[in-house]
């Protein structure tokens, strides 16, 4: 029941609030701009330790709240689950059996003259000479004993007096979810309608690219869910093994796209930027906000860390003499995703600066 709301919570919130894309821009601008190499190395890796550091803290901090938990100390312990026999009720458990013969089945035993036998196989028998008897009472009263049914049977159709069955509700939630959706659109874009150009990089600009960010971000997220679902896990040789493609490629897409918008804006090839809103102005602050938007969405540093933890933890492994692997391609994943951003954003974004 809560897989939805995690879903949302791991891939939308989260994988949106953390930025590949924008750190790797960040890089790439102190090298290409700048010319400053060790304050990004620097960067480089404050970016990768410092979210490992508050990927593992918040591990820490769910076991120490799932182990603090009163309400878990209090809740008793569920019961054993007892399995079902031709749809019956679950009988209760067996008690133990008793040091001595039972006293209703002794007097009978003694007098059996089956002093030779176990007590199990005599109160086997007994048994089930009783629930012969009683299959023959059955028989001769007029109700025939059911045979045990080789399928489960059906439910019987819904009718007026048995009650209506429970109704399918995910057209209603998707038709509701399509309708908040084109209401925030129509108030995203009744906000951009309103503002007024007045400055460059100022509160309008700012304002109109945060539009234009709200009503791109959803379809970057979109974009990462489906490549995640369609390529993590399909790499299982070569040099990246076990590297979750989906991830790398959202992160690669987003990172060029991001340093060629970038680009885009530093050339002025809209032509220069007027605070009275010229055409440039309503280009650069679109182009930005797709940046904003879009390509931060798209791509995601908290996805990737957790993915490097995943790959850095040992796994089974029937060469190993431990018996488990080293994790080799967690460093692997991490810095061959740092060399890879940057290797797609510096030429994107460096031809501005070259031309």
């Amino acid at each position: 029941a809560w897989a939805p709301l995690l879903l949302g919570l791991r891939t939308g919130f989260c994988g949106s609030l953390t930025s590949f894309s924008s750190w790797n821009q960040a890089v790439v601008a102190l090298l290409v701009t700048h010319s400053k190499w060790r304050e990004a190395l620097v960067a480089v890796t404050i970016g990768i330790l410092l979210p490992f550091a508050a990927l593992l803290l918040g591990h820490r901090l769910a076991l120490f709240a799932h182990l603090a938990d009163p309400l878990r100390r209090r809740r008793p312990p569920p019961p054993p689950a007892l399995p079902h026999v031709d749809g019956a009720p679950p009988s209760p458990p067996p008690s133990p059996p008793p040091s001595s013969p039972s006293p209703l089945i002794a007097p009978n035993l003694r007098h059996s003259g089956d002093g030779d036998r176990s007590l199990d196989e005599l109160v086997s028998e007994r048994l089930e000479r009783a629930r012969s008897s009683r299959n023959a009472s059955r028989t001769s009263s007029g109700a025939a004993t059911p045979a045990p049914p080789s399928t489960p049977p059906s439910p019987p159709p819904a009718t007026a007096s048995s009650g209506a069955a429970p109704a399918n509700n995910g057209p209603l939630y998707r038709w509701l979810a399509v309708a908040l959706l084109v209401g925030t659109y129509a108030a995203i874009a009744a906000s951009a309608a309103t503002i007024e150009p007045k400055d460059v990089d100022g509160d309008s600009f700012r304002d109109f690219k945060l539009c234009v960010g709200i009503a791109t971000a959803p379809f970057g997220a979109l974009l990462r869910w489906k490549l995640g679902k369609l390529l993590n896990g399909k790499c299982t040789g070569g040099p990246c093994a076990r590297w979750p493609l989906g991830t790398l490629t959202a992160n690669l897409l987003a990172s060029g796209l991001l340093a060629a918008l970038a680009g885009l804006c530093e050339y002025d090839v809209f032509g220069e930027v007027a605070a009275d809103g010229n055409g440039a102005w309503y280009a650069e602050a679109t182009l930005k906000g797709v940046g904003l938007g879009f390509c931060g969405c798209l791509s995601t540093v908290s996805t990737w860390i957790n993915e490097v933890n995943t790959l850095l933890s040992p796994r089974p492994s029937a060469e190993a003499a431990a018996g488990y692997g080293c994790g080799c391609a967690g460093v692997t994943y991490a810095l061959g995703s740092v060399a890879l951003g940057l290797a797609v954003g510096v030429p994107a974004f460096g031809w501005s600066e070259w031309a």
